[in-house]
């Protein structure tokens, strides 16, 4: 059976760095090389995770490349955006678009490809609901509710399906206590400069008993961001990153655990919240119409509800789990009435058709939603087994269903036909898994898995998975395998009559774009992606000290992608359609090491001092057919934090990250003199934080701070010039104050 080992530290934060690589060896080598001469006299817990395999796992034995983020992790960077604390951990990036958008990605693909979890619950997604913005869905979980986030890099298909395709971001939030208690947190964001816009949050946890068996979790968050007042001289359009629009989030959630007997236990949540786009500076650009009157960029107001009921059961030979999701997102819209495919004109008291001051014709317009859901049933049953080897065998099935209704840009808009109004789709899938963890050796474990997949457009995959973990010394970890990945057209992709409308960001890059807007439909005969991915890596840890090196390859067929159709039938709107690319490959390093510089020191001042360091370097994130990046994501990153303990009272941190040269839509025209190609390229830049965290008492806690220590300036100025246009804010202050009871 599995040994049980030291924990692996936390995962780093951020420090610059330009000889990046080299830099990375000799801080590992160093760290291994010190150590050896240092005794193993600290005892740690074992770090148990649940989402790289189908049973409870000690980290080290994890059969994936996998991160964890503690929640004291999470306040280190007091954030209103998750982003700003995922973005720091290896593998993965902060995906900034031309249109203002932010989410995270793994290893160079984008968050569609990335399986959201709550509890082990999918979140389903609200991208669908408006046009080109990428953003964080897991801003909706209050923070003071989480207790970790376990992040998994690379294809796990094999166990959850098409959507972690890239990897899965999985967020465990606190359990039901004893007795009644929680916490309450109410912190602020200060910009050093007078145009840009504050943050203010607060979020709220509590649990405990009602009555015998039965215990309740309530939760819930308020966070208002305000768009920035103004931009710096020069600028003049929020939408190549000189400023940012704002926005009011807020959730509540409550859960509902209920003990049946012994080893049987039913639990209930329900999640709800609001999410609203406030608008920034100089709107009169009316960038991306993604969101409500085509003036937001993020969504107008988009609703989230979120439900499940679940069952989890110990049977004395084997346990058993059986989750009912269901989750709806729905955002405002004005889009036009549509009648037998065609938008109904408005009229004025006479009968008489009404133009806008241009002479173009207006429609009817009521208040209209774009509503996406999902319904997902999944269960699965464990077992140890003796096959000749100890083994752990886990079986599992599950059904889904997702709906779609987006009048807004997509449907609204008339097809390349004409044709307005097709706005609906829908879609049922189903899957059986296995996985078998077998213990070849007391050291040695191979975890086998596959997954059929039948969707109903798009046919039956089998997604197999090998994966070797290796410990041939109680310090090292040697771990590596081969999975395959399979992930379906989203429904706005795989249909015709959906079309998605741009003010041109998303054409600029395609052979004969004169200007003008930009639509992109779907297509009706688009292939599923499939991924062969293999990674190999080694790690060491002891008495505090750790590293690790893993490298990882991913090939692409049929990979999604958009490609130009040129003005059809005589129009002056430029059309594009999504199409399969032959093949493409994401490929690169992960390196991370942890330096006990100081442990356990006697001076009053001074308990101890560490030392963290994360580089991830991508070697290729590309369409092999012309060498075009399949996304904006650096070449280079490096995040690196001092974490000094100056008393059992006092904490302090100082911390930096290096992000290399982007280049996102316009690669070809990166590297000439015209304007147009430098504004699709972010340069290099590094930041650096100061932060402190203060035990005032045991029940209350103060951290205060400054993020971009030395306020350097990313995108601003003249935007055309620069050749910065993506959105990093200057100096800013923070302030929380969070009180458990």
């Amino acid at each position: 059976m599995p040994r049980h080992h030291s924990p692996r530290t936390p995962c780093p934060s951020s420090f610059p760095a330009h000889h990046l690589l080299a830099g990375a060896c000799l801080m590992l080598m160093a760290a291994m090389s010190h150590a050896q001469t240092e005794g193993d006299d600290a005892t740690v817990l074992d770090t148990v995770v649940v989402t790289a395999n189908a049973t409870a796992v000690d980290v080290k034995d994890a059969p994936a490349s996998i991160s964890v983020l503690t929640a004291e992790d999470i306040r280190k960077i007091p954030a209103s955006d998750l982003n700003e604390v995922l973005r720091r951990v290896p593998g993965l990036s902060q995906q900034t678009t031309t249109d203002g958008g932010t989410s995270i990605q793994i290893r160079g693909l984008p968050q569609a490809y990335t399986l959201l979890l709550v509890d082990g619950q999918r979140m389903g997604s609200s991208s669908d609901t408006f046009d080109r913005y990428s953003r964080n869905e897991l801003n909706w979980i209050p923070v003071e509710s989480i207790e970790r986030i376990e992040i998994v890099r690379g294809p796990m298909s094999a166990l959850y399906g098409s959507d972690a395709m890239g990897g899965v971001i999985h967020v465990i939030t606190k359990k039901s206590a004893a007795r009644w208690g929680g916490q309450v947190t109410l912190g602020t964001e200060q910009n050093a400069r007078s145009i840009r816009g504050d943050d203010y949050s607060g979020s709220f946890a509590l649990s405990g008993p009602l009555a015998e068996g039965w215990r309740l979790r309530l939760n819930g968050q308020s966070t208002y961001r305000q768009s920035d007042q103004g931009l710096p001289e020069g600028v003049n359009q929020t939408r190549w990153g000189g400023g940012r629009e704002g926005s009011k989030i807020r959730s509540l959630g409550l859960g509902l655990d209920w003990d049946i007997s012994p080893g049987h236990r039913l639990n209930f949540q329900a999640q709800q919240g609001q999410w609203r786009t406030l608008f920034g500076p100089e709107q009169g650009d009316g960038s991306n119409p993604g969101g409500f009157a085509s003036f937001t960029r993020g969504p107008a107001k988009m609703e989230r509800e979120n439900y499940s009921l679940g069952y989890q059961g110990e049977h004395g030979w084997a346990s058993s789990r059986l989750n009912l999701v269901y989750s709806r997102y729905a955002n405002d819209t004005d889009a036009p009435v549509v009648r037998n495919g065609q938008r109904v004109p408005l009229l004025d008291a006479e009968g008489n058709p009404v133009t806008d001051r241009r002479g173009n014709p207006e429609f009817e317009r009521y208040a209209t939603q774009a509503i996406a859901k999902e319904l997902v049933l999944d269960g699965s049953l464990s077992a140890p087994v003796q096959w000749g080897l100890d083994q752990v065998l886990t079986v599992g099935a599950q059904w889904q269903e997702s709906r779609l209704d987006n009048p807004n840009s997509v449907g609204s808009e008339p097809n390349a036909d004409g044709v307005a109004g097709l706005s609906q789709n829908k879609a049922r899938s189903w899957a059986v898994f296995a996985e078998d963890q077998v213990f070849l050796r007391e050291n040695l474990s191979l975890t086998l898995g596959a997954r059929l997949d039948d969707h109903e457009n798009f046919g039956s995959k089998v997604s197999p998975r090998a994966y070797l973990v290796y410990h041939p010394t109680a310090e090292w970890t040697v771990r590596g395998g081969y999975s395959e990945g399979f992930k379906a057209p989203s429904l706005r992709q795989s249909n015709p009559n959906f079309v998605g409308v741009s003010q041109g960001a998303g054409c600029q890059a395609s052979p004969g774009y004169l200007g003008g807007g930009c639509y992109t439909r779907g297509t009706s005969n688009l292939q599923p992606e499939t991924t062969e991915n293999w990674e190999v890596g080694a790690a060491w840890e002891r008495g505090g000290w750790s590293g690790g090196l893993t490298f990882f390859n991913t090939e692409f067929r049929n990979k999604l992608h958009e490609r130009a159709l040129g003005y059809l039938n005589g129009g002056n709107i430029y059309w594009q359609e999504v199409y399969n690319i032959d093949s493409a490959l994401t490929r690169g390093l992960e390196a991370t090491a942890t330096v006990p510089l100081i442990e356990n020191a006697s001076h009053p001042a001074l308990k101890a001092l560490t030392w963290t360091s994360n580089l991830t370097h991508m070697m290729k994130a590309e369409n092999k057919a012309n060498g075009s990046p399949l996304t904006a994501v650096p070449e280079w990153s490096f995040n690196s934090s001092l974490d000094w303990k100056v008393t059992q009272a006092l904490d302090v941190s100082f911390s930096g990250e290096y992000i290399g040269k982007q280049v996102n839509l316009d690669w070809r025209l990166a590297n000439n003199d015209s304007q147009f190609g430098d504004e699709r390229i972010q340069k290099a830049y590094s930041l650096f934080d100061l932060g402190a965290r203060y035990r005032l008492h045991p029940q209350l806690a103060l951290n205060v701070g400054v993020r971009n220590l030395f306020d350097r300036q990313v995108g601003t100025g003249d935007y055309g010039n620069t050749g910065n246009n993506f959105y990093v804010p200057g100096r800013r202050y923070f302030v929380t104050l969070t009180g458990t009871f």
